[in-house]
């Protein structure tokens, strides 16, 4: 009787959770917004200046190019775990920017 339980309640939750399940069509466009507008921002643009992170914004600017073209080709799952990577790299770049702040008070004042 409890196997038969455990099975039922098993099988309404998959049921129920595929219901709520978003696709990859709507959080690829989510997220690839969320990356274009991160990457327009003051907070990442400062990294532009400093040849230092010259190679991470480069990877974030092909990353958001490779994630449009995911996108035009209807290949919703790719495009979605670049914006996603993207967004991780840019939000890597300003902890990495707060970390060095806290190691030497005297910058960025």
């Amino acid at each position: 009787m409890a196997f038969f339980s455990l099975f039922f309640l098993s099988n309404a939750f998959a049921k129920d959770f595929k219901k709520v399940e978003p696709s990859y069509k709507s959080m690829c466009v989510s997220y690839l917004h969320t990356a274009k507008e991160m990457r327009k921002s003051p907070l990442v643009t400062k990294f532009a200046r400093n040849p230092e992170y010259k190679n991470q914004l480069n990877l974030v600017d092909q990353n958001i190019s490779q994630a449009q073209e995911s996108l035009s080709n209807e290949q919703f799952e790719a495009c979605y775990y670049r914006a996603v990577s993207t967004i991780l790299l840019m939000k890597s770049l300003s902890n990495i920017q707060k970390a060095k702040k806290h190691e030497n008070p005297a910058v960025g004042r």
